[in-house]
């Protein structure tokens, strides 16, 4: 029985090949699961938390971004930072469906002692 894999959506980044256990075409996974997604990270300050999540990719999903969110709008930054309750659920539900929630806790996460600002990001390049 052949798999259907769905089709690639126009402007998508997607990963045709790939080594042992990472997901792409040609190891037999769905066009969904062979998204090129960069790695993300959960940034936590004292007083809270936010997604790191590459800004091309976002572009390349034509993802919208909330006023919570931050975003280098000077464009030095290649990060954009989704807040924890707002952008970043809407973003793991997109990529994961269903099973955001276990995706989201099996990404890196990275206690910091500041707060996220234009100033933090260019200082400490997280």
């Amino acid at each position: 029985m052949v798999m259907d894999k769905g089709k690639p959506e126009y402007g998508v980044e997607y990963r045709l090949t790939g080594g042992p256990g990472v997901p792409s075409i040609a190891n037999g996974n769905t066009w969904a699961e062979s998204r090129n997604i960069e790695p993300m990270l959960w940034v936590v300050t004292p007083s809270h938390g936010y997604l790191r999540v590459s800004h091309k990719v976002l572009e390349n999903e034509n993802w919208e971004i909330s006023n919570y969110s931050y975003v280098d709008r000077w464009g030095k930054d290649p990060w954009v930072y989704l807040e924890e309750d707002c952008d970043a659920p809407k973003w793991l539900k997109h990529l994961y469906g269903e099973n955001w929630i276990e995706k989201a806790r099996e990404i890196e996460e990275r206690l910091i002692d500041s707060h996220i600002s234009s100033e933090f990001v260019m200082k400490e390049k997280v």
